[in-house]
C-alpha cells in the first residue's frame, strides 16, 4: 500500500506521527538542483539511484534499490524504486534484481520481475538482464541499467547509458567498473 501527498500526511496524523517542518527535509544543495531545473522551463533532472543485490550461503537473495528521485517532479509521485517487481526484486530460487532508469517505464513493464523471472526460467544473469534493457527500448524506447544476481550466486548487469559505475564482492574478491 503506498500514500502519498496529503494522503500519506493524513495517515501520519492519525497515527499520531509528530509533524516535522517540510523546510527541515531540505537540503541546500537540493534546493539550488530545483533553481537550475526551474531556469531550464520545466526539465526535470534525474537523482542518483544505488541498487543492490544479494545472495547469502543459504541461497537466499536480496534487492534494494535506493534513488535520489527527479529534481523537479510532479508532487505526489512515486517511482519505480519502492514498487517491488518494477525497480526492485527479489525471489529465492530465481534470483534478484535492482534497475535504474526512466520509472515510468520500468513501471509499466515491471522489469526486475521479468529479469529474476528469466532467470528462474534458466537463463544465465548477463542474458536476463541484457534481455530486460533490450524490453525497455524496444517496447517503450528507454534507456537504464540492471544488476541481477541468480540463485547460484552469478552476478549479471547490463546499461544502455553511457555510464553505470558498479562494484562486486564475493569470499574476499572484488570486481568494479562502470
Amino acid at each position: 500500500m503506498f500514500y502519498a501527498a496529503d494522503g500519506a500526511s493524513d495517515l501520519a496524523r492519525r497515527a499520531l506521527l509528530p509533524e516535522v517542518d517540510p523546510a527541515l527535509l531540505v537540503t541546500d544543495r537540493a534546493r539550488e538542483r530545483l533553481a537550475r531545473v526551474l531556469t531550464q522551463r520545466g526539465n526535470v533532472d534525474a537523482g542518483n539511484t544505488v541498487g543492490a543485490v544479494a545472495r547469502d550461503a543459504r541461497g537466499n537473495v536480496a534487492a534494494a534499490t535506493s534513488t535520489g528521485g527527479i529534481t523537479g517532479k510532479r508532487r505526489g509521485r512515486i517511482g519505480d524504486s519502492p514498487v517491488i517487481g518494477a525497480g526492485t526484486h527479489a525471489e529465492n530460487g530465481r534470483g534478484a534484481a535492482s534497475m535504474t532508469g526512466p520509472g515510468e517505464a520500468i513501471l509499466r513493464l515491471t522489469l526486475a520481475f521479468r529479469a529474476t523471472w528469466a532467470m528462474g526460467q534458466g537463463h544465465p544473469p548477463e542474458l536476463a538482464a541484457r534481455e530486460s534493457l533490450g524490453e525497455l527500448f524496444d517496447r517503450l524506447g528507454g534507456v537504464g541499467g540492471i544488476i541481477v544476481v541468480d540463485g547460484a550466486g552469478r552476478l549479471g548487469l547490463s546499461r544502455s547509458t553511457e555510464m553505470m559505475p558498479w562494484a562486486a564482492r564475493w569470499e574476499g574478491s572484488t570486481r568494479a567498473g562502470s
